[in-house]
């Protein structure tokens, strides 16, 4: 096809921007102007944007028996794309730390200072390393991974006891940072990192403190300040008491709090321009709310108001509020699922891509 014949820019760039990903991939070996296109940083920002702003979200799950990152529909569990991504081998069982977007940083159990930085929809990956750990040094209390917007970089955020780095995809530079050690030493659990929530204000962490042997309580909220890249404090909401317990999630784009008292009923909360706003209440909970919490995570709320969430045993149920009723969308095959977009962010210095499977 010669360029004379392609459509002018403005219009290529108005189709391309509403294509799925893997049409993308196979297009950019149509032409070199093609493929401009597509890998130029200004496509794949207002790709992203275009996906945010319709709600295109995709949920991410990893099968057991073959350690492959699927893609699935969260509105209706179906197949959404069936390509597939293979980590490397040593990452094969690795668990998510934290994400942004549709890129995931991968660590084991066992490493304290080696993570894998991919993005499943392109099929590529980035392994890092940071200099400010060493081997035997304990993993970080706390991480996360947000964009920001006024530089057009995603930045990668791991909190110890008195320190936190810094590392900025677009660089590929790691920063070290020291802050009051009261915001940087969450709560854990058998050396548990909390997965902070991204948000287009920053990460959020919600941290909890044991008040006796039976009550775990949301104590305060940390997040990072991409602006002045600080780790900071934020008052609990007036609507959490001193023996309440909540996590963070994200909700139709917004930061979400979920949890209650106590008992067999959960609240769910989110933050809108003017301050937080009740959601909905989470009925006839199978277990007590307090552990509820902590062995669920609510991934998505889909148009028609159900919550799919992820629960013990590696199940994926959705909850439909008329009828106060729980139903497993999907079996125990799923060791990690994650709500996500099709990111179209390519690691060009250090290009790691799997082929697709046969």
């Amino acid at each position: 096809m010669s360029h004379d014949i392609l459509p002018c820019d403005d219009i290529m760039f108005s189709i391309f921007v509403r294509l799925p990903i893997k049409s993308l991939l196979r297009f950019q070996s149509v032409s070199k102007l093609w493929k401009a296109t597509i890998c130029d940083r200004n496509f794949i920002k207002n790709y992203r944007d275009y996906f945010k702003a319709v709600g295109r979200q995709k949920l991410l799950l990893r099968q057991d028996y073959s350690c492959d990152f699927v893609f699935r529909d969260p509105e209706l569990i179906t197949i959404d794309d069936p390509n597939q991504f293979l980590p490397p081998k040593r990452f094969h069982y690795a668990k998510i730390s934290c994400s942004c977007d549709g890129l995931f940083l991968l660590k084991n159990g066992k490493a304290s200072k080696t993570y894998l930085l991919c993005n499943p929809s392109t099929r590529e990956y980035r392994i890092l390393e940071c200099p400010y750990v060493k081997c035997r040094d304990d993993p970080p209390n706390a991480c996360g991974m947000c964009y920001d917007s006024r530089i057009d970089d995603y930045m990668i955020i791991l909190i110890f006891k008195s320190f936190y780095v810094v590392y900025s995809l677009s660089k590929h530079s790691w920063t070290r940072k020291t802050s009051p050690p009261h915001l940087v030493q969450p709560y854990c659990i058998d050396r548990y990192c909390a997965k902070g929530i991204s948000t287009q204000d920053g990460i959020f962490w919600s941290m909890n403190k044991i008040i006796d042997r039976r009550v775990v309580a949301t104590s305060t909220i940390i997040y990072f300040d991409v602006t002045s890249e600080e780790v900071k404090k934020i008052s609990v909401p007036n609507f959490i008491g001193e023996e309440d317990m909540f996590y963070l999630t994200t909700l139709k784009g917004c930061l979400s709090l979920y949890g209650g008292k106590g008992g067999d009923q959960l609240q769910v909360w989110i933050m809108e321009q003017d301050g937080w706003k009740w959601l909905l209440n989470i009925c006839n909970l199978p277990i007590n709310c307090h552990v509820f919490v902590q062995l669920t995570e609510l991934l998505h709320l889909t148009k028609n108001g159900e919550l799919l969430i992820r629960g013990c045993m590696s199940l994926v149920s959705m909850y439909y509020p008329k009828q106060q009723q729980f139903v497993t969308v999907l079996e125990d095959c799923f060791s990690l699922a994650s709500i996500c977009l099709d990111a179209l962010y390519f690691f060009k210095d250090t290009l790691k891509r799997k082929r697709n499977h046969p």
